[in-house]
């Protein structure tokens, strides 16, 4: 399953979130397939894509980080999955507001 995280700085928690990153550049563990990160130009967040099949090792992923920043976590699909699903309940789909699933609160 494919997921967007949003993640942003908690205050007063530059230095340790750095130091943390380049220890290891932030590397998710076995189970979590990154498919891209993002860094926001004023060092006040960014976004990652990635893969995983897992909500343990999600969950505990989330927690090696939630100490030093704020997080958010969205479930995705494609444009052909989406197409698909908006196709089987087209009076339905533009009626739809916000997330389906919410994010994961940390």
């Amino acid at each position: 399953m494919k997921f967007v995280g949003i993640w942003s700085l908690r205050p007063d928690m530059y230095q340790s979130a750095t130091a943390r990153f380049l220890e290891n550049g932030g590397k998710p563990p076995e189970g979590i397939h990154t498919i891209g990160r993002w860094h926001y130009a004023d060092a006040s967040g960014g976004v990652f894509v990635f893969e995983c099949d897992n909500a343990q090792v999600l969950t505990e992923f989330m927690h090696e980080w939630a100490d030093v920043l704020e997080l958010e976590v969205h479930p995705v699909v494609e444009d052909a999955e989406a197409g698909a699903a908006m196709a089987k309940h087209p009076s339905r789909s533009p009626q739809i507001r916000g997330s389906v699933v919410p994010p994961i609160p940390l």
